[in-house]
């Protein structure tokens, strides 16, 4: 009898956490979140070589607003504007890695 309490109370310790978050904060959005997770790289390189013609949040200055990109291009098409330019837009394939053009272009595709 004394084992089968023993496990109960273990059993709801255990599960009395699940689920129960302390962070109430709100989630973080826009190039001036907190750079981590999957995107950190591509928020990086945005800083570096986008956000001076389309904005800390995306919004678009002397470039357009890129804020729902991904509603309307697929990441293979942002890689090879980003890769080749396009209208007012200098190519980048002479700045930018491959692999630095399409971590940008998934950060992108993915604002929708």
């Amino acid at each position: 009898m004394k084992q089968k309490a023993a496990i109960v109370m273990t059993a709801a310790m255990l599960l009395s956490g699940c689920g129960a978050s302390t962070d109430k904060s709100e989630p973080q959005t826009g190039t001036d979140a907190v750079e981590t997770g999957q995107f950190a790289a591509a928020q990086k390189i945005y800083k570096q070589n986008c956000m001076t013609c389309h904005g800390a949040d995306l919004q678009g200055q002397r470039g357009p607003n890129l804020q729902k990109i991904g509603s309307s291009l697929n990441e293979e098409q942002i890689a090879g504007y980003i890769s080749n330019g396009r209208g007012g837009m200098p190519p980048f394939k002479t700045v930018l890695t491959d692999e630095e053009i399409h971590e940008l272009a998934a950060w992108l595709a993915s604002k929708k």
